[in-house]
């Protein structure tokens, strides 16, 4: 069991490699790349020589040590009523795969797209279906798995949260059987799945072992979308723990808890020290799980 972190606010503070060399230097031997930046066309992976970028930062992560286990696409890839928003960003999306191929990932997350947001008549789940279809091919290139991730919705009426695209794990396990091919699995975002009022173990226990090929780690207060740090919202880790340990899972402990992070000053030393933070939750979780070597 490997424990993992995504690069986003270190890479975001820092720039690509520094990023990588202080979440390195806090604890950090495997890493989940998020690729959000490339959202924007200012971003060095949206230049013509994004692949020779990415194998640059790879050989560089690898110099230290570092081995990227995951990705993360850009999103959202569409927006219904604005069609150049969309085709920019299914280039992006498509080009991000690429990206995480050259970098080795094991596993990239890439959004699904809700209703409200599918261009024409289509339903969602036919979308979506075809949209990780599309992806298949460079996937099998490269050799990785496409991860279904779990979303939610806000109701701002009644100021809740609520059922969406993905958001329950009989939702997961439908589309991931419906797609139904070695290179799709899911990743169960274990905050997201408590906002719309399920149990994370419980979610866990139903995805199984089989389907489920990582995690989004982070703790929330059941009121915002808090992707902080375990142990500082409201979530049951030991129970969460115990349900990883059950299936015996064979992903890893990966979090995207960066808004832990957020607000710290741009100093090398408080961000190595908050990580080294992050990295001994992360091994307290896995080795609750039983399967921690």
């Amino acid at each position: 069991m490997k424990i993992s972190t995504t690069t986003e606010r270190s890479c975001t503070t820092f720039g690509y490699k520094e990023g990588i060399r202080i979440l390195h230097e806090g604890g950090f031997n495997y890493l989940d790349m998020s690729l959000y930046q490339m959202r924007n066309d200012y971003d060095v992976l949206t230049t013509a020589n994004y692949r020779e970028v990415a194998k640059e930062i790879k050989e560089y992560a690898n110099s230290l040590g570092v081995t990227f286990v995951q990705a993360h696409a850009p999103f959202p890839t569409q927006l219904k009523d604005y069609p150049a928003f969309s085709a920019d960003m299914t280039k992006k999306a498509m080009q991000s795969l690429e990206v995480a191929g050259i970098l080795g990932a094991e596993f990239v997350v890439v959004h699904p797209v809700a209703q409200a947001q599918v261009p024409g008549d289509e339903s969602q789940k036919e979308y979506n279906l075809k949209m990780y279809r599309s992806m298949l091919p460079i996937a099998k290139e490269y050799g990785f798995k496409i991860c279904i991730e779990n979303m939610w919705n806000y109701d701002s009426k009644r100021k809740s949260f609520i059922k969406n695209v993905c958001s329950d794990a009989e939702s997961l396990v439908e589309y991931h059987d419906a797609l139904d091919d070695e290179n799709i699995t899911i990743c169960l975002d274990i905050g997201h799945i408590a906002l719309v009022g399920d149990d994370p173990a419980q979610a866990i226990r139903t995805i199984g072992r089989d389907r489920l090929g990582t995690l989004h780690v982070h703790d929330v207060d059941y009121f915002t979308d808090s992707h902080t740090l375990p142990y500082y919202g409201k979530l049951n880790w030991a129970s969460i723990s115990k349900a990883l340990g059950d299936i015996n899972y064979t992903g890893n402990i990966n979090f995207e808890a960066d808004n832990f992070l957020k607000g710290l000053p741009a100093d090398e030393q408080v961000f190595k020290s908050a990580i080294g933070l992050m990295y001994s939750v992360g091994e307290h979780i896995a080795k609750n799980t039983g399967l921690y070597k």
